[in-house]
């Protein structure tokens, strides 16, 4: 099938911290588990699974108030320091960006129904400090040690089952892409609802890629390729590839949570408009729940060394097709979408 190109890369982001603030990026290379540095580490109340000696993890779903604390790469020292917005006085808490291979687990993490090894690098008492005692209980911060791998679990991808991904602490895929153009779409939706200019920003979505529509005067792509970017077009993809090093593989519809409903600068949550899950629920609504954005796995997750870039072209290698879908879009659509129809490619204008 002949490819297309179909948008650029505007946006590129990390969250070195699950749920904590993102820092915007000019060029990232692709590590085992994704963006370099995207998840690595998490929040965690400790001791509270088995027994006492399991960690479950904390997210912006129970505690809001954690998009408050800013995380800064500092690729000389190799260091990751964190700030609180809540007490900018507060002196930061460092982390290594690397641990030794030497280095073991010394106790266990719970994310979602995974339970992985870590190491406890503590912090309670700087996390009560920076959250200004906001929080009921204590937590650490957690990281994976570096000799174990989280693999994607086949029975949440829509993926070949013999295919090798490795994820950090993300919730379930090493990469998730969201476009601006199906962001439009959406606000258009919210406020012609609502009655009023109530904008969703893209932080809401929390994504790794965001893609939008070529210029005009893109001069990288012939008049033949560039037609404009349709909304909410990412979900007919199958295969894609971003600049001249990067193919990655569509893995999921990313199902959105209350997380969206949340100012990602203040901490405060949408309780009044419930947007945009509200919106979401008009036309978004699929048994796997409220849809915006695909979840990605690079193609060769062990090849080291590849480059995203924002400015960088996307082009579509392959699309979803009616006539030759693979075993997990007809899962997707027979068995958990029931009768709802499934999205056409856009056809040449």
């Amino acid at each position: 099938m002949r490819c297309e190109t179909r948008a650029v890369v505007t946006g590129l982001f990390v969250y070195p911290i699950k749920s904590c603030r993102g820092i915007a990026i000019e060029q990232s290379a692709l590590s085992l588990t994704g963006l370099a540095y995207d998840r690595l580490y998490v929040i965690g109340r400790p001791g509270v699974e088995d027994g006492g000696r399991t960690a479950r993890f904390v997210s912006q779903r129970q505690e809001p108030q954690l998009c408050q604390l800013v995380p800064e790469l500092d690729l000389e020292s190799s260091t990751l320091r964190v700030r609180s917005k809540v007490r900018p006085e507060l002196e930061p808490l460092e982390l290594p960006l690397e641990v030794s291979k030497e280095r073991t687990a010394d106790t266990q993490v719970r994310i979602w129904s995974d339970i992985v090894p870590a190491i406890d690098f503590g912090g309670e008492d700087w996390f009560a400090a920076a959250l200004d005692d906001q929080l009921s209980y204590p937590v650490h911060i957690y990281r994976m040690p570096a000799t174990f791998e989280r693999t994607v679990d086949p029975e949440r991808a829509f993926l070949s089952p013999s295919f090798d991904s490795v994820v950090g602490f993300a919730d379930a895929f090493p990469v998730l892409l969201t476009s601006m153009q199906s962001l439009a779409e959406l606000n258009r939706r919210i406020a012609s609802q609502s009655g009023v200019a109530h904008q969703v920003p893209m932080s809401r979505f929390r994504p790794n890629i965001v893609i939008d529509a070529l210029p005009l005067n893109e001069e990288r792509v012939s008049a033949v390729q560039r037609r404009s970017l349709e909304p909410f077009e990412e979900d007919t993809w199958k295969r894609i590839q971003i600049g001249e090093q990067v193919t990655l593989l569509v893995a999921k519809p990313c199902s959105r949570c209350r997380i969206t409903t949340t100012d990602q600068d203040t901490g405060r949550v949408d309780d009044a408009f419930r947007e945009p899950l509200r919106t979401l629920e008009t036309f978004r609504k699929q048994p796997l729940g409220l849809i915006f954005g695909q979840n990605l796995a690079p193609e060769y997750p062990r090849r080291s060394g590849q480059l995203l870039r924002v400015g960088d072209v996307v082009q579509v290698l392959e699309w979803q097709t009616n006539d030759s879908s693979p075993w997990w879009w007809q899962r997707l659509y027979r068995g958990f979408w029931g009768r709802a129809s499934r999205p056409e490619r856009p056809t040449a204008s």
